[in-house]
């Protein structure tokens, strides 16, 4: 997983589940073989570490992980060791990479680190002796790609990992600790579940498009329940656009090193709809829409900017010529300039009417990763790696200001109608609140994972986040109340789904219903009666409320065995 630091954070920042990669589950009992382990490579590192890059140390690290025999041999140019010694997990160089707490060691380089599933499945393998098994090679052809991912059918949940939803219920007396802050959780077992790479409000803020594993999810936010599903797609979801009109949705989604598409869907039908842009060999990073609707812009993992007229699918401009992945693309609110950030710790503006280059925003220490425009046209916002943001002026390219405070990348950036507020997502779990001017306003704690995704509803009162966790928060900006979390899984005909309030008051679809169960310290209680009262909290009217603004008490929970 020796990655470089711009490939990872773009190509590899969204770490799918090993189900996403490869579509089967394994037995706890059964030893796991290559078979199991080239799904995470394929996903994840041989974009840099493949026998094509290997005589290229500065991309490579002289290893090669695209077939059995490439990882036995290790690292062949440079120093050559080996990665990996069998039977001794703890003792193999990759397994240490993984699981390293060091920035500067772990890898994927630049973070986040790989589940703890697919670490332990490592972990499994090497100490079983990191058996062969089934030949099959970790690369894949473009047609391959859309074979084994496009054309499949939607699994159903594997159900093998708990995943824990959060509430402000106290727990019974029988059951507390010295812990004054505990409070119980649900727990549903439908993980582990794939990364929430892409997030929208609509124009009017009622639906919430949440981009996931191969589907796109459409979220009714104030009656808390999905509206509908788009399917259909190549692999993650890594960029979402509502078209202005508020009637088609483009969806960018891929594979790492394999397949980048863009399809726009009706949104009345939710079928795609005849326009056709052209595949690329990478995954696509980043769209956005024109201002009057007309032109859509692309941002690719091999360093192109693209727009088109998305009616017709004719190209109206290309630019080449970042030396890194491009990360973001975005529009001036007049539709002139269009605004590309780069992981070459560049951003630039390029005037759409004479084709050209008009302005390099050089200075970022690091690949730049989020980036906004305000709606005056003058100035906008970009993140990096530096755990810093910064407040941009377009027209003369200085720095108007340097916002500290935040613990980690900060993702993406999302900004009202007004300007007057901006949402941040960070590695650290924290989606932040700030003005227009970069003035903290609050932290929307809740998350428990990396935060990739961001939006604001246009008139900045209700903010969404989501992640690695595969769940999608929702809160009350004004009051910076969370008030529901959301786990999704889209299946090929259904959506399965559950949403829970801080209040404990929760919904869910029909075959999910049954098999929540109340959890403290991401621990299951096997308490019968506490189940059958927390169970007696599925209130979809009550959810409803809380979702529409009204701020309602905390259920409480009377007894439980000792």
């Amino acid at each position: 997983m020796l990655r470089s630091f711009g490939a990872q954070l773009v190509g590899g920042w969204l770490l799918l589940c090993l189900f996403a990669g490869h579509g089967q589950s394994l037995s706890p009992a059964a030893s796991p073989t290559y078979t199991d382990i080239a799904p995470i490579l394929k996903e994840h590192c041989i974009v840099c570490h493949s026998q094509q890059n290997i005589k290229d140390v500065s991309i490579s690290g002289g290893l090669a992980l695209d077939s059995y025999e490439a990882i036995r041999k290790g690292v062949v140019v440079g120093k050559p060791h080996a990665i990996l010694i069998p039977f001794k997990a703890a003792q193999s160089p990759i397994l240490q990479r993984v699981k390293a707490t060091s920035p500067t060691l772990l890898m994927p380089k630049g973070g986040p680190p790989l589940p703890p599933n697919q670490i332990a499945l490592l972990v499994r393998w090497i100490n079983a002796g990191a058996p062969l098994g089934t030949t099959v090679k970790a690369t894949a052809s473009l047609q391959d790609a859309k074979a084994a991912f496009a054309l499949r059918p939607l699994p159903p949940a594997p159900m093998r990992l708990f995943i824990y939803l959060p509430t402000h219920i106290k727990p019974p007396l029988a059951l507390q600790t010295q812990d004054k802050n505990e409070t119980l959780e649900y727990a549903l077992h439908v993980g582990p579940l794939p990364p929430i790479g892409a997030l929208a409000f609509s124009n009017d803020g009622n639906t919430l498009a949440i981009g996931t594993y191969r589907a796109v999810v459409l979220w009714d936010v104030h009656n808390a329940k999905p509206l509908g599903c788009l399917r259909g797609l190549s692999g993650q979801v890594l960029s979402l656009a509502f078209h202005p009109s508020g009637k088609f949705l483009a969806v960018a989604d891929g594979i790492s090193g394999m397949i980048g598409e863009v399809r726009i869907f009706d949104l009345e039908t939710e079928q795609p709809t005849q326009n056709r842009f052209p595949q690329e060999p990478d995954q696509i990073t980043s769209i956005a829409f024109s201002p009057d609707g007309n032109r859509l812009a692309i941002g690719t993992q091999r360093h192109d900017v693209r727009v088109y007229d998305w009616t017709s699918g004719i190209r109206l401009k290309a630019f080449s010529d970042a030396g890194d992945p491009v990360t973001k693309v975005r529009f001036s609110p007049d539709g002139r300039y269009l605004y590309a950030a780069s992981m070459d710790h560049n951003i630039r503006r390029y005037d759409l009417n004479s084709g050209k280059l008009d302005h390099l925003y050089g200075g970022p220490e690091d690949g730049v990763v989020g980036l906004a425009v305000l709606p005056d046209g003058h100035r906008f916002i970009s993140s990096s790696s530096s755990q810093r943001l910064r407040w941009w002026n377009a027209d003369n390219g200085n720095t108007d200001r340097f916002v500290y405070g935040v613990n980690g990348p900060a993702y993406d950036i999302a900004v009202s109608a007004d300007g007057q507020r901006v949402l941040t997502t960070s590695s650290d779990g924290i989606a932040r609140v700030w003005n227009g001017n970069g003035d903290f306003q609050r932290g929307l704690e809740g998350g428990r994972d990396w935060l990739y995704a961001a939006a604001l509803t246009r008139d900045g009162k209700l903010a969404a986040a989501a992640g690695a966790s595969g769940v999608c928060y929702l809160w009350d900006v004004n009051s910076g109340r969370l008030l529901a979390s959301i786990v999704l899984w889209p299946e090929q005909h259904q959506v399965q789904w559950c949403i829970v309030t801080p209040q404990g008051y929760y919904a869910a679809s029909p075959d999910w219903e049954g098999i929540i169960e109340p959890a403290l310290h991401e621990q299951r209680l096997h308490q019968q009666e506490l189940t059958i009262q927390m169970r007696n909290l599925d209130q979809p009217d009550q959810v409803q409320k809380i979702c529409q603004g009204t701020d309602l008490p905390v259920a409480s929970i009377t007894t439980a065995e000792r």
